[in-house]
């Protein structure tokens, strides 16, 4: 049952990001989209630890967030929610190509 599972999901997340991640997958460029509130899957108090972490050198500077307040958590139910997250996928590939050498069609 989906329900269950976005339950067990939610008492499963952790309080704070998980840097250890991060920091192992440092040498790929690594982009995360923050949903509006209210989002318990990746809520923005998440992404502004990410950005602490950041300017303490505990996660590397090649993790790109960005956040959407108009954005939901299920877009892909809701058509006007699909354009702006295309345009961030599209847009960070294409920046994570001009940055790192990597062609975008090695991204896809």
């Amino acid at each position: 049952n989906h329900l269950v599972l976005g339950l067990q999901e939610c008492r499963e997340l952790p309080e704070y990001p998980n840097d250890v991640a991060l920091r192992l997958i440092n040498n790929s460029p690594t982009s995360i989209l923050f949903c509006g509130d209210p989002d318990q899957w990746a809520p923005k108090g998440h992404m502004e630890d990410l950005q602490k972490m950041q300017q303490s050198a505990v996660i590397p500077h090649n993790v790109y967030t960005e956040y959407i307040d108009l954005l939901r958590h299920d877009f892909v139910v809701h058509p006007e929610q699909i354009e702006p997250v295309i345009n961030f996928v599209v847009s960070r590939i294409r920046s994570d190509g001009e940055t790192s050498g990597l062609s975008i069609r090695s991204r896809l």
